[in-house]
């Protein structure tokens, strides 16, 4: 008994020829792994199609199950991203806020921008309390301004009280200890030396951003009296005494007459904080208003 007795059995219409003719398609397209099912002997693969009308290596490979009907065409061999340019490796470093860590730097160069982050952020606030105002800056500005986070400046300094009070420190502060020492150890005459000390004033303060200072202290003290006595303590009476001392060693040896020391002192320093007003002022605004600090000292 064969397939073509049973009962309701319809023969496929695939036939023979067209059988032989899908077998050359499929070796004209270079796909060994399916030739490789099909019997080298046409006569074979012409018996394979039996009753049911298709070559044996079709029914066995594209029958429902697990294995999968191999591909006709060669298809597309995955690629992968090589380039360096787009690897993980060198991907740009993620920021978090406004600070980004760079991991490509070598360690040195990272901790030298470490130890320099203090002075980056005393910079970055005397800038926005000279534009804007210390009262109308805030410290988040400041961070974004030293391109740090609002976290990393907290770690230095705890308030915006304590940022300006270190900013008044690194930059008025520390010139006039310097300021002493000069002083303490000139061995010329007063007049050289009071003539040397207005021209460094003018130099190191008031042509450099601290002349800012003056001005937030000017206009803006009164509404915080804690930042006023620091200012008071840490500038105005070590200046004034320095001043006195100059003046002081003037009248000791001849040089001068004999003075009120603290109203000479005042009609000194008056000119200074003068041209540092009018440097942030109408300095600022026109050329034309612009004092001439060498002719005024």
């Amino acid at each position: 008994m064969t397939r073509r007795d049973v009962p309701g059995f319809t023969r496929h219409p695939l036939t023979v020829d067209a059988a032989a003719q899908m077998i050359s398609l499929v070796e004209s397209a270079g796909a060994p792994a399916a030739v490789s099912c099909v019997h080298a002997d046409r006569g074979a693969a012409a018996n394979s199609v039996g009753n049911l009308g298709a070559p044996r290596y079709v029914r066995r490979h594209c029958r429902s199950g697990p294995r999968r009907c191999p591909r006709l065409d060669p298809g597309t061999r995955r690629r992968y991203i090589t380039d360096p340019s787009v690897s993980m490796k060198t991907a740009v470093p993620h920021e978090r806020g406004s600070e980004a860590v760079d991991h490509a730097k070598p360690l040195h160069a990272r901790l030298r921008r470490k130890e320099a982050r203090p002075l980056e952020l005393l910079d970055a606030a005397l800038e926005l309390f000279v534009e804007r105002g210390f009262a109308a800056t805030r410290s988040e500005d400041v961070a974004a301004r030293a391109g740090v986070s609002k976290g990393t400046l907290y770690l230095y300094f705890p308030s915006k009280e304590e940022l300006l009070k270190a900013v008044i420190r690194h930059k008025v502060v520390n010139e006039i200890a310097e300021g002493f020492e000069i002083v303490r150890t000139f061995e010329g005459s007063s007049a050289d030396l009071l003539a040397l000390m207005l021209r460094m004033w003018w130099e190191r303060i008031g042509e450099t951003p601290a002349s800012g200072i003056v001005k937030l202290m000017i206009c803006e003290v009164r509404n915080f009296p804690e930042i006023a006595q620091f200012y008071v303590d840490e500038v105005v009476a070590p200046s004034n005494q320095m001043m006195a001392q100059m003046i002081q060693r003037g009248v000791d040896s001849g040089e001068f007459r004999a003075v009120d020391v603290p109203r000479v002192v005042s009609a000194l320093i008056g000119p200074l904080v003068f041209l540092a007003m009018n440097k942030h002022s109408l300095g600022a605004c026109s050329l034309a208003h612009m004092l001439d600090p060498k002719a005024v000292i």
